[in-house]
């Protein structure tokens, strides 16, 4: 028989911020339907949600190994989620003691809170932990090897949090987007009006991935019949939408998006290149596909098609 259902009570969500801590806000806030929760809700209902960013009521700086114990100890949630990260890819490369800090440290400190509190996590990693080579999805047991700073960080704060042995899920995702926050979208739409041609990498192919989905995704899974069984101990998922495409036709769609919706694009050329063309202090993996099968079986969930998403999105963006 599964477990009951657990009710969390106090809920912590860390990068309160960033585009899936907003993400996060408006599924348990219910503020905007299109992208709420709207699956059964029973572990959630009554909860007590705060939410932690650099400032506010409850400021912490993930840097800080002694301020995230403390911020725990004074709030004691039942539930940690924590998509907070050092995400400046290339700037990584000269800050890696701050990326280490924020991305290894600090949640293994949470991890090792969280268990010995008997509270669950969940941790958010990324495709970056993988070196990049093939064309072959990946699965949660393939071989690691990041090739940034950046990647390697994110890899080391999964093994602290598996080293804790707390009750929980690392989600690997890729691609984030959101209507909220710095992406490629709004990159994508600003250059789109300002430039007659642009040039966008075609050799790197992964899928993108909206925070709205990895907020609804991740509640979902948490109020699965057979959630606290699975995820004690914490294990890897792999979690992104159906489909596949690369960073040029990521933007053909979206510059095709805002011509539909009436919108004035100036660039009429989006040339593909190469990523050797376009030099970074980072390198990205080539091979950002993702096997999701295990969370997809694990959960009980039918993951859906990237284009869900995007078009609320989009329809968000563009209505403003």
């Amino acid at each position: 028989m599964p477990a009951a259902i657990t009710r969390f009570k106090r809920i912590l969500v860390t990068g309160a911020g960033g585009q899936l801590g907003h993400a996060f806000k408006r599924a348990f806030q219910n503020r905007e339907p299109a992208h709420a929760f709207s699956g059964e809700s029973a572990a959630f209902d009554g909860a007590q949600v705060i939410y932690s960013d650099v400032e506010g009521e409850n400021s912490c700086n993930l840097a800080d190994a002694g301020a995230i114990s403390s911020l725990l100890d004074r709030i004691k949630p039942d539930l940690i989620l924590n998509p907070g990260a050092y995400t400046a890819v290339d700037r990584a490369e000269s800050e890696e003691s701050l990326a280490d800090a924020v991305n290894a440290k600090a949640p293994g400190v949470m991890a090792r809170w969280a268990r010995e509190h008997n509270a669950t996590m969940i941790h958010y990693s990324t495709d970056y932990v993988f070196d990049g080579s093939g064309t072959t999805p990946w699965t949660e047991g393939s071989p690691t090897g990041p090739v940034s700073v950046y990647g390697k960080t994110k890899l080391a704060g999964e093994k602290a949090v598996l080293d804790a042995g707390t009750r929980g899920a690392i989600f690997r995702t890729s691609w984030v987007y959101s209507d909220e926050g710095h992406n490629f979208i709004k990159t994508m739409l600003r250059l789109g009006a300002e430039r007659d041609e642009l040039r966008v990498v075609s050799d790197q192919t992964g899928v993108p991935t909206s925070a709205h989905f990895l907020a609804r995704m991740t509640l979902r899974a948490l109020n699965s019949a057979n959630a606290m069984n699975v995820m004690t101990p914490a294990r890897v998922y792999h979690l992104v939408p159906r489909g596949e495409l690369n960073w040029h036709q990521f933007a053909e769609e979206i510059l095709g998006a805002a011509r539909d919706a009436g919108k004035e694009v100036r660039a009429k050329k989006v040339t593909p290149i190469a990523t050797a063309d376009y030099p970074t202090p980072a390198k990205r993996p080539l091979n950002s596909r993702m096997d999701c099968s295990r969370f997809e079986r694990t959960f009980g969930i039918e993951l859906e098609d990237w284009h869900v998403e995007f078009e609320k999105v989009m329809a968000a963006l563009l209505s403003r």
